[in-house]
């Protein structure tokens, strides 16, 4: 075990007793990003859903965009962007969920929340598809998610008066072991 300097890091590098080889590197699993603020993954988690959700705003604009190929793929390509932000988000939201919910309730508590979350999704979905047959339906379409993009930014916001429990810390790694 020695420390590494290079690549303008200090980190620990773990080397073979027997004949030196390097094996890796031990890195510091504090908080995210190096954020020594105690709400990193609260940030995180709330950023990553804002800008999932404004996403929508240029699908929104979409009907409005000539070309009817480039609309298309610019849907797709906005579609995968938001579900990429909402996929970093996710981990981050979980944990921090994990760590607001007592434990002797949270399968109660997710179990309750997935279902509902399902059956408003199901209703939903039918409503939104019933609405976007509506004439014109491309402006139909533009006012569904420019209407989404309004209830996302309003629960990122209450998400955001969330408040997130101290952060626990994990017990040093020891390094006697390797």
């Amino acid at each position: 075990v020695k420390m590494d300097h290079s690549f303008g890091m200090a980190r620990v590098e773990i080397l073979c007793k027997k004949c030196g080889q390097h094996l890796g590197h031990v890195f510091d699993d504090g908080p995210l990003c190096g954020d020594t603020h105690k709400e990193a993954g609260k940030r995180f988690c709330v950023l990553s859903y804002l800008c999932g959700y404004l996403v929508w705003l240029p699908i929104a604009l979409l009907p409005w965009l000539t070309g009817r190929d480039f609309r298309l793929y610019a849907l797709i390509a906005l579609v995968f962007v938001s579900n990429a932000l909402f996929g970093f988000a996710q981990p981050a939201g979980i944990s921090w969920m994990t760590d607001l919910v007592p434990e002797y309730i949270r399968g109660r508590f997710s179990g309750r929340r997935n279902a509902l979350a399902g059956i408003a999704g199901l209703v939903l979905t039918l409503i939104a598809g019933k609405f976007v047959e509506l004439p014109p339906q491309l402006r139909s379409f533009a006012l569904l998610f420019a209407f989404g993009t309004l209830c996302g930014v309003a629960a990122v916001v209450v998400l955001g008066m969330t408040p997130e429990p101290p952060m626990a810390t994990a017990p040093a790694l020891p390094l006697r072991r390797f």
